[in-house]
Order: C-alpha cells, then structure tokens, then sequence
C-alpha cells in the first residue's frame, strides 16, 4: 500500500465482525468456511470409512466363529496358558455357607470328596467311594 491511498475493501461474509487487535488471539487470516472446507470433509470420510471397515471385519469374524465347531473355539485357551477343564474332575454339588466359607462336593479317581473350602485354604471333611446305582431296583 502507498502512502496517501485509501485501503481496499475486502468482502467480507455476512456476520463476520473483526475484532479489536488489541485482544490476545491467534489470528490466522483465514475465516471460518475456509477451516471446514475439504479438509473437514476428508477427514470425516476417514472417519466412516475406519467404522465401516471395522464393523466389515467384525462381521466376518462372528460369522466365522459362529460356523465353527465348539471345540476349535476353546482352542485359544492353549495359547492363554489357561487351564483346561479336566473330564476326570467333577463338581457335583457346591453350598455356601458364609461368604468367606463353601462346602464342595467333587468327583474324581473314583471317589467323592467332600472339600471345605475358606479364604485360609482347604480342607477334605470326607471321602467316600462312588455309589454305583441299584440296577435291580431301577428294572422293577
């Protein structure tokens, strides 16, 4: 600008007021239709094309999961470290009796064993072989 010329006019939007320079704030020169632009409308198509993928793969994997039999799926236990129910271990019968004590009663090698269990350990209370049934009683 020369000396002794009056300033250009710049269009401005409807409702944009400048402010007083002497506020302390960032004044980037642009307005606000510039900063939502293009670029706000990348970053939203981002946005739902990251969703969309997402919720595509997560499809996929609960339709692969679902046709797969049941005993593939305990399989990632393996990798865990995680212990695997044992068949030869069984709970047959389990009683609170406080919230810090319970009573079990478990099946396993033959023999039923009843186990009290506390916040300090456990103990055996009984064991007992397995009652075999009464096939005679059960025909009549």
């Amino acid at each position: 600008m020369v000396a002794g010329e009056a300033p250009v006019p710049t269009a401005k939007p409807v409702g944009v007021v400048d402010l007083p320079a002497s506020l302390p704030l960032r004044r980037d020169g642009g307005t606000l239709a510039d900063s939502t632009g293009v670029g706000a409308l990348r970053g939203g198509f981002l946005v739902l094309l990251l969703l969309g993928g997402g919720s595509w793969c997560l499809w996929r994997w609960l339709l692969a999961r679902r046709s797969q039999p049941e005993s593939s799926i305990k399989e990632w236990r393996k990798w865990l470290f995680a212990a695997v129910p044992s068949s030869g271990v069984k709970v047959l019968e389990s009683t609170r009796l406080t919230t810090r004590a319970s009573l079990h009663v478990v099946q396993w090698d033959g023999k039923e064993w009843l186990v009290g269990c506390t916040e300090h350990g456990l103990n055996l209370l009984a064991e007992r072989p397995i009652k075999e049934p009464d096939v005679t009683r059960e025909q009549a």
